[in-house]
């Protein structure tokens, strides 16, 4: 749309822990996005744990978005 080029997303399914693979995977990347909180009990948090810990460690710019 308009005069912005496409935007190229790969996608890449892989297991493990969700807050390492991620981290691991920001390695070269442009941007890495991730939701605001999971599914834990904690409804009231701004933040989930994994979020909070990729938005800290992560190697490329990190968007959390709601």
């Amino acid at each position: 749309m308009g005069d912005d080029p496409a935007v190229r997303v790969v996608p890449h399914v892989k297991q493990g822990r969700p807050a390492k693979v991620l981290i691991e995977e920001s390695e070269g990347a442009d941007l890495l996005v991730v939701g605001n909180r999971g599914h834990g009990g904690f409804a009231g948090l701004v933040l989930g744990s994994v979020s909070q810990h990729v938005a800290a460690y992560a190697k490329c710019p990190v968007a959390v978005v709601r």
